[in-house]
């Protein structure tokens, strides 16, 4: 599959590479109904027999939606990771993973925080094991398919910790802080460890990588981390048991992406000291904000940084002077092919 990259890869590196540069990567995400190959959801397969098989799958229907994709002049790259559910985060650490709605779930592997130190970094646990296979199918792939192989992807710290402690880490933020910190400072060390078995994989783009969003990063770059845990605290205590650790994982890496829940908003200030975070994307939660809502209403945050936000095609006209006026990245969700070229074709002449 030949799919055209180089006008692409220009403009992307135009405005990432310029924190100065104001304008707008547009990326179709979606252009109304089109026939792809199924995939079998996650809790319909045996792993690891079905491996393979499932990732035939997971190819196949990327590289039609690719080709049918080729019609449009937009900033999209074609790249693959796999998905195997929110458990691909931290299962290295042990614990129960179920499948259930084309997901998966870390069941807690900690019942006291202070036995943390029993835990181990192992990646022939079932499921991490799992997503490298994976990650070597999609290498041993991509050259007869065309696509890049992106990063998969972390949980920061605190993340980890919450799906290996579960819930009552929120607990032990109070009764036990400074075992939570020690844990949670183990958790980084994870994240690096991840991070590392991740690049075995993962393709080097123009001297960058694609993130797991497929958004291209340059030099030493982690791809996208996430911190939902700063969602369901204070920006106080996000501040004590988050910021730090992250900081941490950031020092070994020139460029980052954090991902972040609209609902966690109040924590944006608090992100910004994180000075390796180059990229943000902007989550739409239930009865909250939008993500583009959020991005005007903490724009002086942003201000050398991209943000990657959702819209449809009216919701770039209704923002469009707001775009280009900052650094955005847009995954745009038209209701055709046709009305996905009207709006690149918009951005086109107004940049």
């Amino acid at each position: 599959m030949k799919y055209q990259l180089d006008q692409a890869i220009k403009r992307t590196k135009e405005l990432t590479l310029d924190e100065h540069r104001r304008g707008i990567l547009i990326r179709c995400t979606g252009f109304g109904p089109l026939e792809l190959p199924k995939v079998p959801p996650l809790e319909s397969c045996v792993f690891p027999r079905d491996t393979s098989s499932y990732m035939d799958a997971v190819i196949a229907s990327h590289v039609k939606w690719f080709e049918a994709h080729q019609v449009l002049d937009d900033d999209y790259i074609p790249a693959l990771k796999p998905f195997l559910g929110i458990a691909e985060h931290s299962c290295f650490l042990g614990g129960e993973v179920r499948y259930g709605g084309n997901t998966s779930y870390q069941e807690p592997a900690l019942d006291d925080i202070t036995d943390f130190r029993r835990l181990r970094f192992d990646e022939n646990r079932p499921h991490y094991k799992l997503l490298m296979d994976c990650m070597a199918y999609l290498k041993k792939k991509s050259s007869e398919y065309g696509y890049y192989v992106s990063l998969r992807g972390f949980d920061g710290p605190m993340d980890i910790a919450n799906a290996i402690r579960g819930n009552d880490i929120l607990y032990d933020l109070y009764d036990e802080p400074e075992e939570t910190k020690a844990f949670i400072d183990f958790c980084a060390d994870g994240c690096l460890w991840t991070s590392q078995n991740q690049r075995r994989y993962a393709d080097v783009v123009e001297g960058g990588y694609i993130s797991g969003q497929g958004l291209w990063m340059p030099g030493n770059a982690i791809g996208h981390i996430s911190e939902d845990l700063s969602s369901m605290c204070s920006p106080q205590m996000y501040e004590e048991f988050g910021l730090p650790y992250t900081a941490r994982v950031l020092e070994h890496f020139d460029y980052a992406a954090l991902h972040v829940h609209s609902l966690g908003r109040s924590c944006i200030p608090l992100f910004k000291k994180l000075q390796k975070i180059k990229m943000y994307q902007l989550t739409d939660d239930p009865n909250q904000p939008t993500g583009m809502e959020v991005f005007r209403e903490y724009a002086p945050y942003f201000e050398d940084c991209l943000v990657n936000v959702d819209l449809d095609a009216q919701g770039v006209r209704d923002n469009l002077d707001f775009l280009l006026a900052h650094r955005a990245i847009v995954n745009l969700n038209a209701s055709s092919v046709y009305e996905a070229q009207q709006i690149i074709d918009l951005v086109r002449e107004r940049q």
